[in-house]
Parts: structure tokens; C-alpha cells; sequence
């Protein structure tokens, strides 16, 4: 907000939430008009408004604008008391007119600024503010060399300034248009963005208005500002107060900076390809079928000639995978040019299974595999069934004829003296967008054509589909033939659109089918821009030809369909038929999360940014001080040398070892920011090593690419090319990246990668990346595009990353990653969190079917940024927020540059507190997540799960989003929408009659559906199923690391049939020492007799001093009258004493040791 120019933009609300749709004034100081700004969206319901002071009525202003400001160091904590401490009523009532009050408006005001916002004296220069620093060195070395020659008349040093003379000029052509992208991007992304931005490089321009404050910071103190309700009833001054002191400046996605369905050509192109039989054929004169794979020729045909014609030739092939899992390949017989595959999302070769050919008859085949399933192939028009054990239909492919492979095809150029009719020089009638598009005004060149590819599953008797992670829609998946089809391309969305199909920063392509009967998936295996559409029949009134080959009549069924820019059809099918099934399948394919450092599953506390040492230290005395546990301090871009990575900035942080081993002290670790771009500036060692040894990715004409992020202009790793790889590896080694040690891990950020002057905020489609050399692989076929790799970018950064974090400790020590971009495969790798979400409810309710939605797809490791990215959180949200966070995999708090500090303590007293008990929750369980994780790594299962995964017979918990289990042993439901009194929870396992205990109270409830929770603002709903043991450690230690010997309590809670049973896997935390038997994993049981603890692996053994402290029995309708404890030869008798009314028994002190086994016997 300028003093003298303020501009509301679309979205722009009061301290209500109103948008202000009227806007009065009839006082002299004032003008309000309609605003033509390059801030402003178009908005035919609530178009722009220009408030402006004409004349300076008030000698108060004067002194505000005269000067200059630093705003960015405002000191709001005394600002906003200030501001609320006036009594306004009072001082408008001595005012004559409306120009008085503005001028008391202006008086304190001008008070406010003086006293607590400091004064700065732009640093002036001589260069335009969008220059470069490469440019400006540039023209400082041209006039060297001129001075040089003048001096001395070189003949060489002419050269070299003329040399110079021409760089500087084509760089400054470049610098003025990215500028001027810069301008357009980030006025459209973050307008409060693009304001620091010119703020950093005016330099001393004034024509620009600075920011006067951050309004958002004084209006959400409350509501002693303003009581108006709505604008439309608003006395002028009223208003005035209210725009000028809260106005609200709301961050939002822009969606026409994204493309729709329409825009995106060959989404527009096959969704409405919907022929009415499929023209694909398979040859079975062709078919071959050995080992595990079947052969086969395919072919198109037009059937709209008298004749059927022949135009295109495929290869196909059929595998029998491992595990219940088919692959379909379909490519060009001989394409003009290689397809490409995705290299990256495999976790190495599928394991094959044997294939069997049954029969070969009446044009279709008939296969099974090693474990009973069949696949039935009709060879005209081409399709796919495949049959469960029981022989009934699971899934079909292509059963609505939209299989395609767009075949590669030469450009046909015209000259004008050629014959356009038809003659022997005829064209054909090219569709439009076939060898370019445009979008804005970016343009993709498509030098391949169109090569897009498609295929269509179908889903019998299944009531709902899930994963194609990652977007903000329902964790059950929606129908999308009245709207937009979800997108999977991986892009940089501001503040992203909730409820959405939407791409963001994720693509994993893997789709998830279920119903009472089974569950089935399949995994779309291509990383070029992917939209799904999906159709639910829930309502069981679709008939289909399908039906012919199953008993009765009207079935439940799903269709989806995959639409893809490039590369080939590459589908695997699997079969389940459980969900726990499913999700192993799918791991087997791409991999499981590695065992994680123990530390990483502990409280992390991040800021865009801290500042600086000092700050670092503070914050990290501040856990202490208020008693809050913490494993982690993230450092975000401004740690480094004006943003070059594998920096630091000295000024700021002259000693990183040193900060680093106070951390480590306390039991603690730093994560630093690494993001792919590379900044673009002479003498940066990764710039100049990048630009020598060839390691970026190229432009469409094979220059390197230059685009504009962080650090301004900036050029991007090509990490498909193995040098680049390599290279990028071996920075993160303790001698290339000074300052840093085992215990400073990695976050890969904006790698989807981010271009702010890019198309859709992201690298062109027609960037080049490294292809592998090939004899006779020339021209197009010696480089891959980037529409080809897009949403394995992030992928191939993090990959490297891992690398260079083994090599860098001779692979001893665990690596903990953050991405932002994630593709199937991900998980192998890094951690994920949702994004750039903002403090609202809305953003907190998503966060939890994000998170369900891509552990399902195999990334378990996965969080928001608890509290909102953007904005100030009030204290209920912050509260609700930190409990929620408690109970998800990836447990940070993160927070915008711009927004105000919200660490746990800055808050009120009653609110620390309360944030203090959300944390210490986490820790209490942090080696129950830590046993979830490691049983992943042993069946892939995920750790945070949908109910139907436990439940799949319970159609209530099909599309039931708002909780989860952990493991099958707790249940969360999270407090997700603002002042209620209570929630309704979901208690699955009626039919096993399943008991849920409250962890608070230990109160059982039986499963019966939905029941009410009475909730406070201390109270998160948890639950622990009965029959199962959950290992706890309730002493508070400042970080996970200093609680490893602390004693364990183990929660018991009895089922109906009074058993229970559990796990416990326990090691160093942090090498890789337990693939060498250094680890305990024991099975926990317990039945009305005894109670047993049993290592699982009696050849594996860790030496830890950690016992058991005490276990509590919930449930016990039968108490035992004694227990004896049985370790080797120890026989120790125990003390017990009951609670909450006789039914929980707690046992303590056994001192039983968790490196061994162990019996506790109970009489009765």
C-alpha cells in the first residue's frame, strides 16, 4: 500500500473477508477512481479502484514521503498497540470536517512511522535497475578495455572491447526482457514479491512507490480496528480507515497463469477423440509368446474406406511380472525418431513371472500367469481383460476404443511454386497447434509434432478410485466429464487453489480402484503433462459389453483415462486383490522409503528466513528455555552468497561449523536449502564448471537455456546427462561444500522446476536434455525434450542428491531430503511436504487428504507446513494446526518471509502451552513411527493409511478423508474447522467387533459407526485399537537424539477376546550399520496368561541401554492377582495396581531389558 497511491486488487477483502464491492467519496482530499494497474486482475464483478490523495491536505504527510523507509524492518509488535491504543471516536469528534479527520488520521500515522519504522538511504548507481550484476561487470570490464586501448592502442585489446562492446549489449537485451517477464509473472504470482524485488534492484530509482506496510499484520489483530460488517453501509471516513489500516492482501493462485484442458493442445485433441471402435488390431499370426512375455505385431486401420487400409505398425508386448502384476507396452514399430521411456520411477527391472499361453482361438487369446490370474486379449478391435483368481473381471483396457499412439510423422514444408491442390506436391490439412502452440506469450516450437498417447482403463464392480497424487480434490477421486480432467504436471503454483484438479508440484501417476469385491491399480508409466479423466457409475446403472463376460447384469464400475504429451503406452496392471496388496505391488515397482534418520521423525522449526547466526542461536535457546522439544533448524535461500548454492553468506554466517556443533550439542541438525537453478554470474564456481563442462539443459536451438528465479537470472543442471550428475554429487562432499558435516541435511526446493519468466511459471517443453549418444541418432533424435522429462526433473535432482549425501559419508550415514516435486519413485529418496499452503482452515482440512492420497502412492514421508506458509495464524488455528502436525509423517513449521514470527513462544502464554503439548505428543511416539517406517521398508505398506486399507469391507470408510490410521494401531481424527465443541469420528470394525480406546482416557468405545467426540481446544481425538501395543517414551528430552536410552512404556489394549500385540524396532538412528544385523525388531503379545517380547531375528543384535518402564493394560476385565517377569535367568515378581475403575492395569517398573526376550506370566 502506497501512502499516496493505493490500488485494492481483485480478491482484496476488509477486515471481514469482504470484498469491497463500493467504494464512496465526497470529500476534497479524496479521489476514488477506476484503476488501470499492472497489479490489478481482470474482474468484471469487482474491478480495481484507485484511491488517491490529490492534494497534500495534511502537513503530517509530508514527512512520510519525503523520506525513505526500510518497511521490511518495521516494528510491528509496537505499531499495532500503538495504533490499537487510539481512541478514534474521540479524536474524530473534535474534527469540523471530513479533510480534519484525515488530517488526525495522517497525525498518528505519521507518529507511527517515525518512531518505529527506521529510516534507509538508498544506495545510489548509475546503471537502470534491471541490470544484471554479469551485466554490469560486463560494461565496468568494456570500459576497462576502451580506457586500456585508448591508453595504449592494442590491437588486441580493441578486439576485446569490441568483443565486449557486442556481450554487452545482446546481455542487456536479455536482462530488459526478463525483467520485463519478471514483472509479468510475479505481478500475476505475488505482487508483494515483485515489490521486494524492485525494492533489491532499484538501487536508488524513485519512480516506483515503496510498500508501507504489510496491512495483513495490523488487520489481523482483531477487530478494535474497524466494526464495520460491510462496505456497502459504510460512512466514508469509515471506509478510509478501514482501506488505509486493514486492508488484507490476499495471496492467491492465478489461474490463467496455468493452462485448462482447452489450452493444452493435445489434452483438447484426444479428449474428444471418442471413436465409436477402436482402429487398433493385433496380429495373431504374429504372436509370440517366451518366458514371461508375449510378442506381437499391431496395426491401425482406416475402416472408413471400402477397403480396410493399413497405416501404422506397433510392437507390442504383454509381461507377467512378480506379484500379481502385468505390464502392457505399446510403441512404433520403427519411429521416425526413439519414443522416449521413463528412466527414473523404476526401482531397477521388474521381477518377471512365468506367462502361459491357453489358448489361440476365434480371434482372441487367452493367457494366465504363475499365480492364477488370466488376461483375455481380443485381437479386432484390440482389448485387454484381465480376471482375478476367481475369474472374474477386475480390469479392462480399452473397452471405449481410446487406446492411441499418435505416430511421429515428417514435417511436410510447402514453397510457393508448389501445387497446394491435388496434385503430386499436395499437403495434407494439418490440425491446428500439430508443430508449434502458444500460451500467452510463450511459444513451444514442437519440433517432433504431436506424439501424444492415451489408453483407457476400466474398473468393474469398483465404488471409488484413488492416488494420481498430488492435488487438493477429495481423496476419492470425482468425476470429471462436466469440468476440468486432473493434471499431473509439475509446476510452481502460488498459494494453490483448494478442492482442485489442478496441477501442483507433484505427479505420480499411479491410480488405485476399490470396492467390497476387490482392489485393483494401475500405473500410468510416463512423465510427459498427463491429464486423467475419470468417470464414476456409483449409482450401478451402466451396462457394458463388458458385462458378456460376467454373471448378472447392472455392475459398479469406474472408467478413467490417461492422456499423455509423448512418450509410449507403458501400463501396469495390478491385481491385488487387497489394498494391502496394492500398495505392495505398486512399491515392488518403484521402490519403498528407505529406513529414515531417526532425528528426521522429531519436530522441525523452519523460516523463510532466519537471518543470521544470532538468530539461529536464539531460536535454538528458545526450545530450551520454554521446555519444547526440537530435532531440527532449517536455514531457506538467504544463508547463502546472494543466493549462489553451496554457499554462505559471511557476513551472516561467518561460522557454520561452529553454528552447526552447537546444534549437534543438544542432540539437534541444520537443513540448508538447495535449489536446482544456478546462478548465472561470473566467477560462481558451479557456473563456470556448469558452462565449461557442458552441464546444463539447452535451449530449443541447443544454446544454454537461461531463465529467472531466485537469484535472478539463472540457468538449470541438466541432471539426465551422468557428468552433470556426477558433478552435482560431489558438491554436497564435506570439502566441496565448507561448513557442513553428517548432521546438515539437504532441502531440494523448486524443482519442478520453477522459472518465474518460464511458461506456466516452468522450463519451455522444447528445452533440450541429455540423450545418451547413439550411432545414427542425429538432429532430433540426438537430445530429449523437455516435454518429455518434466515431471522426472525433481526426480534426477533429488537422485543426485542422494548420491552425493551416500558418497560424502562413504555411505555410513542416512541422508534426510525434502522435494517439493514429486513422480512415482520419490520416495526412494526424500520426504515431501504439500507446498506453499497459507494459514487458513481450508489449507489444514487439505492437508490431511493430500497426505493419504500420496502415501497411498507409495510416499509416506509427507507433511505440510504446519501453521500456513502464508499469513499469520490466530492462535485456534496455530493450536489445531500443531496437533495435526503431531500425528502426520513430516512434523515442520514453516513460514513466509513477509509473514510475522511464529515460533511456539511468541505466542500468548495458555497458546505455548498448548503448541508445547502438541510437540511433546509427537516425541512421546517417535519410535512408533519409527517401527511404522521400518516395517515399510520390509512390505511397503503404507504408514499413514486410509480406514478402507483395514477396513475394505466398510463402505462408510470409502471416501472418509478427515482421519487416518497410523499403522493398523491408531486412529486420528485432527480438529479441522474452527470453535466447535465437538467432531464426528468414524469407528471402523463393527463387523470384528473392533474396540477403539482413547489414548487420553483410555475409555473405550465399540465400533459402531459414526459417533459425536466432545473436544476442546487441548484435545485432539486418538484412538488405539484394541488388540494392539503401541511402545511409548514419556520422558521429555530436548531433542530424539538424547532419548535414546530412555526407558519405554508399552500401551496395551485388550480386544474382546483380551489380546493384544505389537512390534518394536530400535538402532543407532542414523548409519546404515543395521543391513548389518545391528538392529532389535521384536513382536510384542499379550494373551490373559502372559505377556511375551520375542526378537523376530535372533542373529541381529544391538547393545542399548533402554527398558521397559511400565505397561498399561486397557481393558482388562479380569485382573490378574500377581505377575512374575522371566529374562534369561532372572524370575523378578512384579508390582501392579489398577485404575479408572478397575479395568486399567499398569505394571510397574519390570526393568526388563528391549535387547532381549522376555515373558511376563500372570496368575490369576
Amino acid at each position: 500500500m502506497a501512502v499516496n497511491n493505493l490500488s485494492q486488487m481483485n480478491d482484496v477483502s476488509n477486515v471481514d473477508g469482504r470484498i469491497l464491492d463500493l467504494v464512496l467519496s465526497n470529500v476534497d482530499c479524496l479521489n476514488v477512481t477506476k484503476s488501470i494497474s499492472m497489479l490489478s486482475k481482470v474482474d468484471q464483478k469487482h474491478p480495481p479502484i484507485l484511491i488517491s490523495i490529490p492534494k497534500l491536505t495534511s502537513e503530517y504527510l509530508k514527512p512520510i514521503i519525503s523520506h525513505r523507509y526500510n518497511y521490511f524492518r518495521a516494528d510491528y509488535g509496537n505499531i499495532v498497540p500503538y495504533l490499537k491504543s487510539i481512541n478514534w471516536q474521540v479524536e474524530l469528534e473534535k474534527c469540523q470536517n471530513v479533510n480534519e479527520m484525515t488530517n488526525i488520521f495522517y497525525h498518528f500515522l505519521n507518529i507511527a512511522v517515525t518512531s518505529y519504522i527506521p529510516k534507509t538511504r538508498p544506495k545510489l548507481t548509475k546503471f537502470p535497475s534491471w541490470f544484471s550484476n554479469s551485466l554490469i561487470k560486463i560494461i565496468s570490464e568494456k570500459s576497462r578495455k576502451r580506457l586500456k586501448y585508448l591508453k595504449y592502442k592494442n590491437p588486441r585489446d580493441q578486439l576485446e572491447y569490441e568483443l565486449l562492446r557486442e556481450r554487452a549489449h545482446n546481455v542487456s537485451s536479455q536482462c530488459l526482457f526478463n525483467f520485463k517477464k519478471r514483472i509479468e509473472s510475479d505481478i500475476s504470482k505475488n505482487p508483494k514479491s515483485f515489490w521486494r524485488f524492485v525494492k533489491d534492484r532499484r538501487n536508488g530509482v524513485s519512480n516506483i512507490p515503496a510498500i508501507m506496510y504489510q496491512a495483513d499484520q495490523v488487520a489481523n489483530t482483531g477487530p478494535d480496528i474497524a466494526q464495520i460488517k460491510h462496505p456497502t453501509r459504510m460512512k466514508p471516513l469509515g471506509l478510509l480507515l478501514i482501506v488505509l489500516l486493514a486492508t488484507i492482501s490476499v495471496y492467491g493462485v492465478d489461474k490463467n497463469n496455468f493452462k485448462s484442458c482447452d489450452q493444452s493442445g493435445f489434452c483438447k485433441r484426444l479428449r474428444s477423440f471418442k471413436p465409436d471402435k477402436s482402429q487398433y488390431t493385433l496380429n495373431l499370426d504374429s504372436v509370440i509368446v517366451h518366458g514371461n512375455v508375449l510378442t506381437a505385431e499391431v496395426t491401425t486401420v482406416n475402416t472408413e474406406t471400402e477397403k480396410e487400409i493399413t497405416l501404422w505398425h506397433y510392437a507390442l508386448t504383454l509381461s507377467a511380472l512378480a506379484d500379481g502384476t502385468f505390464r502392457i507396452e505399446l510403441d512404433e514399430a520403427d519411429p521416425l525418431y526413439p519414443r522416449y521411456r521413463t528412466q527414473l520411477a523404476l526401482n531397477g527391472e521388474p521381477k518377471p513371472d512365468g506367462i502361459k499361453l491357453i489358448s489361440n482361438e476365434d480371434g482372441k487369446l487367452t493367457l494366465s500367469n504363475n499365480q492364477g490370474h488370466k488376461v483375455l486379449i481380443t485381437a479386432k478391435p484390440l482389448k485387454f481383460v484381465f480376471l482375478d483368481k476367481n475369474g472374474d473381471v477386475a480390469v479392462v483396457i480399452n473397452e471405449n476404443s481410446q487406446l492411441l499412439v499418435e505416430p511421429l510423422r515428417v514435417r511436410k514444408e510447402r514453397t510457393d511454386d508448389e501445387d497446394p491442390g491435388n496434385g503430386e506436391n499436395a499437403m495434407e490439412v494439418e490440425e491446428e497447434g500439430t508443430w508449434s502452440e502458444n500460451f500467452k506469450s510463450h511459444h513451444d516450437s514442437k519440433p517432433r509434432g504431436n506424439e501424444a498417447v492415451s489408453v483407457d482403463v476400466t474398473f468393474p464392480d469398483a465404488d471409488q478410485v484413488y492416488g494420481i497424487p498430488e492435488h487438493t480434490d477429495k481423496f476419492a477421486l470425482t468425476t470429471t466429464t462436466s469440468g476440468e480432467p486432473y493434471r499431473m504436471y509439475n509446476l510452481d503454483v502460488f498459494e494453490y487453489e483448494l478442492d482442485s484438479r489442478m496441477a501442483i508440484y507433484g505427479a505420480v501417476p499411479v491410480l488405485y480402484a476399490h470396492g467390497s469385491k476387490r482392489t485393483v491399480g494401475v500405473f500410468w508409466h510416463n512423465s510427459a503433462e498427463t491429464w486423467v479423466d475419470v468417470v464414476n457409475y456409483a449409482d450401478g446403472t451402466v451396462v457394458s459389453s463388458l458385462v458378456n463376460l460376467v454373471t448378472g447384469g447392472q455392475k459398479r464400475r469406474v472408467d478413467a483415462r490417461f492422456m499423455s504429451e509423448s512418450g509410449i503406452v507403458d501400463l501396469f496392471v495390478m491385481l491385488g486383490s487387497t489394498p494391502a496388496d496394492v500398495f505392495r505391488q505398486y512399491t515392488t515397482l518403484t521402490g519403498v522409503a528407505p529406513l529414515p534418520p531417526k532425528f528426521s521423525l522429531g519436530y522441525h522449526q523452519s523460516r523463510w528466513n532466519y537471518v543470521d547466526e544470532a538468530d539461529v542461536r536464539s531460536v535454538d535457546e528458545n526450545f530450551d528455555t520454554h521446555d519444547i522439544p526440537a530435532d531440527v533448524i532449517w536455514l531457506d535461500i538467504e544463508y547463502t552468497d546472494r543466493k549462489k548454492y553451496f554457499t554462505w553468506d559471511m557476513e551472516k554466517f561467518a561460522h557454520p561449523a561452529e553454528m552447526v556443533a552447537n546444534l549437534t550439542a543438544k542432540g539437534r541438525r541444520l537443513v540448508v536449502i538447495i535449489d536446482p537453478h544456478i546462478k548465472r554470474e561470473a566467477g560462481y564456481f558451479v557456473h563456470e564448471d556448469a558452462m565449461e563442462q557442458g552441464l546444463y539443459v539447452k535451449d530449443k536451438d541447443g544454446n544454454v537455456y537461461e531463465g529467472w528465479c531466485w537469484p535472478g537470472s539463472s540457468s538449470y543442471l541438466d541432471f539426465f546427462n551422468p557428468a552433470a550428475s556426477k558433478y552435482y554429487a560431489e558438491r554436497y562432499r564435506f570439502e566441496n561444500f565448507p561448513g557442513t558435516s553428517k548432521d546438515v541435511h539437504i532441502w531440494n526446493d523448486m524443482n519442478e522446476p520453477s522459472v518465474f519468466n518460464g511458461p506456466e511459471i516452468t522450463m519451455p517443453k522444447d528445452c533440450r536434455h541429455y540423450k545418451p549418444p547413439q550411432d545414427g541418432h542425429e538432429g532430433l533424435a540426438s537430445f530429449w525434450e523437455h516435454r518429455h522429462v518434466h515431471n522426472e526433473y525433481g526426480l534426477s535432482q533429488i537422485r543426485a542428491t542422494h548420491i552425493g549425501m551416500l558418497e560424502r559419508s562413504d555411505n555410513k550415514y542416512r541422508p534426510f531430503i525434502l522435494t517439493r516435486s514429486t513422480f512415482a519413485g520419490t520416495q526412494r529418496y526424500a520426504a515431501m511436504w504439500t507446498g506453499d499452503n497459507a494459514a487458513e482452515w481450508g489449507f489444514l482440512q487439505a492437508s490431511t487428504r493430500m497426505c493419504l492420497s500420496l502415501a497411498a502412492a507409495g510416499i509416506s514421508f509427507c507433511g505440510s507446513d504446519v501453521g500456513g506458509f502464508f499469513k499469520y495464524p490466530e492462535p485456534e488455528l496455530m493450536t489445531r494446526w500443531y496437533q495435526a502436525g503431531a500425528y502426520q509423517a513430516f512434523f515442520r513449521a514453516h513460514s513466509h518471509i513477509e509473514t510475522k514470527r511464529r515460533e511456539p513462544w511468541l505466542y500468548e502464554a495458555s497458546t505455548t502451552a498448548l503448541l508445547r503439548d502438541a510437540v511433546r505428543r509427537r516425541y512421546a511416539l517417535v519410535d512408533f513411527w519409527y517401527t511404522l517406517f521400518y516395517e515399510h521398508t520390509l512390505d511397503g505398506t503404507p504408514v499413514t493409511r486410509p480406514l478402507f486399507q483395514e477396513y475394505p469391507k466398510e463402505e462408510d470408510t470409502y471416501t472418509i478423508d478427515d482421519e487416518y490410521l497410523l499403522g493398523d494401531k491408531l486412529l486420528v481424527r485432527p480438529v479441522l474447522e474452527p470453535g466447535v465443541k465437538s467432531v464426528k469420528v468414524y469407528l471402523p470394525g463393527r463387523d470384528s467387533n473392533t474396540l477403539w480406546y482413547d489414548v487420553d482416557s483410555y475409555q473405550a468405545h465399540k465400533a459402531n459407526g459414526y459417533f459425536t467426540q466432545e473436544v476442546n481446544i487441548a484435545k485432539i481425538p486418538v484412538y488405539q485399537r484394541g488388540g494392539s501395543i503401541v511402545p511409548r517414551k514419556e520422558r521429555v528430552r530436548r531433542s530424539s537424539t538424547l532419548m535414546a536410552n530412555d526407558p519405554f512404556t508399552f500401551i496395551v489394549a485388550l480386544d474382546a477376546n483380551n489380546t493384544a500385540s505389537g512390534s518394536l524396532y530400535i538402532d543407532d538412528g542414523e548409519t546404515y550399520d543395521y543391513k548389518n544385523n545391528k538392529y532389535v525388531y521384536a513382536k510384542i503379545s499379550y494373551e490373559p496368561n502372559h505377556m511375551s517380547y520375542t526378537l523376530v531375528n535372533p542373529a541381529a543384535q544391538y547393545s542399548t541401554r533402554a527398558w521397559v518402564e511400565r505397561i498399561v493394560i486397557a481393558g482388562i476385565r479380569n485382573p490378574p492377582k500377581s505377575a512374575r517377569l522371566l529374562q534369561g535367568d532372572r524370575s523378578t515378581a512384579l508390582q501392579m495396581t489398577l485404575h479408572r475403575g478397575n479395568d486399567v492395569l499398569v505394571i510397574r517398573k519390570p526393568a526388563a531389558s528391549v535387547a532381549s526376550d522376555w515373558t511376563i506370566e500372570f496368575a490369576y
